[in-house]
């Protein structure tokens, strides 16, 4: 069965977000069935998503999501709309601590949403000219600001990390 995002059910707005190999685990989510987004999926780009039990609930009610698939509503030319759900995680809040109801979302490869270089128009997901990064330590996070900025430099030098804080 595949589902079209375009036909939302109620769900309201269904939040895409582009992510890399670790996100689900450091951003403390609990994996319900299936897999997460893993480094090989974000380095071959495969057509993979993960989905919240809210994304789950509104589009597969009574049914398992994994090895679903759903479209994306603005493929770029050539690329194959199409997407498998891989994963189903535990709802998080999307835009604040205090949603009233969880919002559904979708996690994909970063390295399928989209770049500064790709139209707008034609994104599978989110675009990923502005990035989020989420470090999960056992130690005082003051403490790996510096780390967190040498690497980011090391990746590329012109990087500027702003909003540096914790989520506590």
């Amino acid at each position: 069965m595949e589902a079209s995002l375009a036909l939302a059910k109620g769900a309201g707005i269904v939040a895409f977000r582009a992510v890399a190999g670790g996100y689900v685990e450091a951003v403390g989510m609990r994996l319900m069935r299936g897999r997460t987004i893993g480094r090989r999926d974000v380095e071959q780009g495969g057509p993979v998503v993960v989905v919240n039990e809210r994304f789950a609930d509104v589009f597969f009610r009574d049914q398992d999501p994994i090895g679903k698939r759903i479209r994306s509503s603005r493929p770029p030319p050539g690329v194959n709309p199409w997407l498998e759900i891989v994963g189903v995680v535990s709802n998080t809040p999307a835009n604040t601590l205090t949603e009233a109801r969880p919002v559904a979302q979708v996690f994909m490869p970063m390295s399928i949403a989209g770049g500064p270089n790709f139209q707008r128009t034609f994104l599978v997901g989110p675009g990923v000219e502005m990035m989020s990064y989420v470090v999960r330590t056992s130690t005082p996070p003051e403490g790996i600001v510096a780390a967190a900025r040498r690497v980011a430099a090391e990746v590329d030098p012109n990087l500027a990390l702003a909003s540096v804080m914790t989520l506590e």
